[in-house]
């Protein structure tokens, strides 16, 4: 059932590379004026020659943005980009400080 949440499409699971699998949970709350909550909980399956990724990963993300009305596509794409990162293990490297 998680692999069939529409929901999530434009979160975690927007940010997966070719060939990989996932299922997820999203959450979100706001109100008009407060800090909202954007939220994904995904289980990420690479494809099985991956060998940078032998198991599935449990990934979870959440991002407050600024005040508005409504859960915006930028809001979601914040957590795509949490995919990207945590996929891709060229990344791991520039990103350490």
């Amino acid at each position: 059932w998680m692999k069939a949440c529409e929901t999530g499409l434009a979160r975690l699971r927007a940010g997966l590379p070719p060939g990989w699998q996932a299922g997820d949970k999203t959450g979100s709350w706001w109100n008009k004026g407060e800090t909202a909550k954007v939220n994904d909980m995904a289980i990420l399956i690479a494809p099985v020659d991956n060998r940078h990724f032998p198991a599935p990963l449990a990934l979870t993300a959440w991002y407050e943005p600024p005040p508005h009305d409504d859960i915006r596509a930028e809001d979601e794409a914040v957590l795509a980009e949490v995919t990207r990162i945590v996929t891709d293990p060229a990344s791991w490297r520039s990103r350490r400080r």
